[in-house]
């Protein structure tokens, strides 16, 4: 480490009021200026400087001590020659400077204005500029039918005009003319290729549109008229007559509408999804002529519309659970209470999407149905145990000696009589149970299907 040096001695303090006498001002070179920009920029300043800072700088030359041939130059008169010819070659210099930093401009996309530098930059990356295109308009020429003169005219010559051709030529670049309106101005257009115009062809009119089913990967599709009061959200379902022949065949597709656009000029309304019709895995296609229905009702869970659970505090939890808010668990704090569908054992499943009411009940029937199933199976396969333990016992009766023989030969007899009575107690609160649980869940079923439509709104609203 290198030592520390003494700070030099401090010379005496500037008089007040010598501290700015300018009498260096004009010394230092005004050019050229610093360029310094930063990105985004509309415009570039990228000039060296202008005429004024020119002058300066070349002024500032004349009293530079390594330049000794200028001493003797001691005017600073603008009249003088010398300082004319400063003055001149000032001008020069911004002339000059103006058009680098013009030229500096078209280095730049943000900033170029010809299009000829936008065209170069394209070029390094391999772009080339199309040509510009006029505009176009699609034109539809009628001609004159020729006359036909009466029949009861005498065929001398002056009297009728003969000669009217059937066909027409237009050539290429035949100038057609607009009929503008207010504040406008007419436009001339040409023709881009020769064709020829008959009179019996006035009666063409356009060929009307063709209807196009919607096929595999389609992702948009026009349906007829404006008033299908369809909007982004609704539900398009997709059925042909396969879906008709085979209600367990897969060739239907339901999607969610996106985009909803109306055509009134043309009375049609485009419709788009954001899923493929169809489906790649497993492979399916679409329904070879498919009908489109709209599903408009929609029918929720109790409970869908209510607040977040989360967001409420928690003197409001416990208020509404009846609690302290000490008393408060985690399972309180998570969701509102009951807010679940539970089977028949463990815990209930959490919704996350709207069930219908006909659906949850068929998974309460269902989740039940398989769990008195479970029960069955454990009941039999114990009772089997049973029997196998009985059977073993009367193999082991067999190979006892004769004296004992009579007794075992009795107990063999009782013990399948015995097995059986006990599986016979064991089975019968299970079918009991099944029966009145079945009988049950039937007759909540009825009522959900009798009272549909009433659940239905009560949902909604």
């Amino acid at each position: 480490m290198s030592p520390v040096q003494p700070e030099p001695a401090r010379g005496p303090d500037v008089p007040e009021g010598t501290e700015h006498c300018h009498a260096c001002t004009g010394l230092e070179a005004a050019t050229p200026q610093a360029v310094d920009n930063r990105h985004g920029l509309p415009a570039v300043p990228y000039r060296a400087g202008d005429w004024a800072q020119f002058r300066a700088s070349l002024h500032a030359g004349l009293s530079d001590s390594t330049l000794p041939a200028l001493n003797a130059l001691l005017t600073r008169d603008g009249g003088d020659f010398s300082l004319a010819l400063i003055d001149a070659f000032a001008c020069s210099a911004d002339v000059l400077s103006f058009y680098t930093e013009r030229i500096a401009q078209e280095s730049w996309l943000a900033t170029a204005t010809e299009r000829v530098s936008l065209q170069e930059m394209g070029k390094l990356i391999g772009h080339r500029l199309r040509p510009g295109v006029a505009a176009e308009v699609a034109l539809a020429f009628s001609v004159e039918t020729p006359p036909v003169p009466p029949a009861a005219m005498a065929p001398e010559p002056g009297v009728f005009v003969h000669g009217v051709p059937d066909a027409v030529n237009i050539p290429l670049g035949f100038k057609v003319q607009s009929l503008p309106g207010q504040d406008e101005k007419p436009q001339v257009f040409e023709t881009v290729e020769p064709l020829q115009a008959r009179a019996a062809w006035n009666a063409m009119r356009a060929l009307p549109d063709a209807d196009v089913a919607p096929r595999f990967g389609a992702r948009s599709t026009w349906l007829a008229g404006t008033a299908t009061q369809l909007r982004p959200g609704d539900v398009l379902l997709f059925v042909g007559p396969e879906f008709e022949a085979d209600a367990d065949s897969n060739r239907w597709d339901a999607r969610v509408l996106t985009e909803v656009q109306a055509d009134h000029g043309a009375n049609r309304t485009r419709v788009a999804w954001d899923e493929p019709l169809g489906s790649v895995v497993p492979p399916m296609d679409t329904a070879s002529q498919p009908t489109i229905h709209a599903l408009r009702d929609r029918a929720a869970i109790f409970g869908h519309n209510a607040p977040d659970w989360s967001g409420m505090t928690d003197e409001y939890k416990a208020a509404y659970l009846h609690k302290a808010v000490g008393e408060l668990t985690d399972e309180d704090l998570k969701e509102w209470p009951h807010f679940d569908i539970y089977a028949a054992e463990g815990e209930g499943t959490r919704v996350n999407r709207f069930v219908g009411a006909a659906d949850a009940s068929q998974l309460l029937r269902e989740s039940v149905r398989l769990a008195l199933l479970q029960q069955t199976r454990d009941g039999a396969m114990a009772v089997s145990r049973l029997v196998a333990s009985g059977a073993s016992l009367a193999r082991s009766a067999a190979a006892v000696p004769v004296a004992g023989a009579t007794a075992w030969a009795l107990a063999a007899k009782e013990v399948p009589e015995a097995l059986n009575t006990l599986a016979e107690s064991l089975l019968q609160p299970t079918r009991e149970i099944a029966v009145h649980t079945s009988n049950r869940l039937d007759a909540l079923r009825g009522e959900v299907e009798r009272h549909a439509g009433d659940i239905d709104r009560l949902l909604r609203g």
